[in-house]
């Protein structure tokens, strides 16, 4: 058992870690952007999944965001330390509430993040200047729901330039929009978006719309529900129910999908990090079903490929901790290593069989709604 003073030295050590990278100048700088106020700048070279920053709350509201008032905002500012005080003042206000607005909750809205995981607001004071892109190269993240600790971590998910804009998503969902319907969403939340991405000629933005409208279909058919809380129309359904199962569970289905999401840059929206796995895993399941004694080194070649890419992405959202990638990544992986292949590179059937049998069924519990 773990004594008082272990877990206090625990606790402080936590602390500190969290406390460090507040030296924003190590990557970053806040200065004055053209038509978005302030905004974060990189002040080096960051190479991908480099964590820039890691912030702890200035404050935390114990209740969902909906519920709270500005009599919580107040009684929690009074609980703050004099020099936090001095930070929370100085924070803007949202749009709705105005820079001359007194009142506590509109500096919270306008500097706030919530995390799914726990469903409390808090407010971020250096995270909160990081403004949106619809093609962004950082993500936020957010603690694990086993830990306490609040904060957010700030992770590159591309190499940046120095002098390069550090941006992120505000909301999932927009990188499965088109540019108009991404225009109305974000003035929808009293802004409007003028990142590259949105800014692109129109011969450019058209093809990247394109993109985005068939990937958030190819998200919806196979499972019959939406990016998080978009709502797709009610057609689809009708269209979904009437299609072969098997035409969008194949090999082609998984690959479009995983090629498209690459080519518009989305590395963090649902799948990102198994969709390529996915693809590897449909050859690894009609192997498995038609019973063939060989895969062709050609296509052993194409899996690790993608097993290759899928990784890259585990590894930008969760580091070294491959097992994010769920058991059946961890079985692909295995299924595809030099035991299974042959000299010449084709990877002998009957050695996997069994963890294709797995990866199967795992993989069924992982995407339910896509059938073997």
């Amino acid at each position: 058992m773990v004594g008082k003073k272990a877990r206090a030295k625990a606790a402080k050590a936590i602390t500190k870690a969290s406390d460090r990278p507040h030296t924003v100048s190590d990557f970053f700088e806040l200065r004055p952007t053209p038509g978005k106020g302030i905004g974060a700048f990189a002040t080096r070279f960051i190479a991908a999944r480099t964590n820039i920053m890691v912030e702890r709350p200035l404050m935390t509201l114990n209740k969902p965001e909906y519920a709270v008032r500005e009599a919580d905002v107040l009684q929690a500012y009074k609980q703050l330390s004099s020099a936090d005080k001095k930070i929370f003042d100085s924070a803007r206000h949202d749009s709705e509430h105005g820079p001359n607005c007194k009142c506590k909750l509109g500096v919270l809205f306008g500097n706030i993040f919530s995390s799914s995981s726990l469903d409390r607001p808090s407010l971020y004071p250096i995270a909160s200047r990081f403004n949106h892109a619809c093609n962004p190269n950082v993500i936020m993240l957010s603690p694990p729901k086993r830990v306490s600790e609040r904060y957010h971590t700030i992770r590159a998910v591309r190499d940046v330039d120095q002098g390069e804009e550090l941006t992120f998503s505000y909301l999932t969902e927009l990188e499965f929009l088109t540019s108009e319907e991404r225009k109305v969403s974000l003035q929808g939340a009293g802004f409007e978006c003028i990142c590259a991405h949105c800014s692109f000629p129109a011969p450019e933005r058209l093809v990247s719309d394109m993109r985005r409208c068939m990937l958030r279909y190819l998200h919806f058919w196979p499972r019959e529900k939406d990016v998080g809380d978009l709502e797709m129309e009610p057609s689809l359904n009708v269209l979904n129910s009437k299609a072969d199962a098997r035409l969008l569970s194949n090999g082609v289905y998984s690959l479009l999908y995983a090629i498209l999401m690459e080519a518009e840059g989305i590395v963090t929206g649902p799948d990102a990090h198994l969709a390529y796995a996915l693809t590897a895993w449909h050859v690894l399941n009609v192997a498995h079903h038609e019973k063939l004694d060989r895969i062709p080194a050609t296509a052993v070649q194409d899996i690790r490929l993608w097993m290759k890419k899928s990784e890259a992405n585990i590894r930008l959202q969760y580091g070294d901790n491959l097992d994010k990638g769920g058991d059946m990544w961890v079985n692909i992986k295995a299924a595809t290593s030099s035991k299974c292949v042959q000299d010449d590179g084709q990877l002998v059937c009957k050695a996997l069989r069994g963890l294709a049998r797995v990866a199967m069924m795992k993989g069924m519990s992982l995407f339910s709604a896509v059938p073997p």
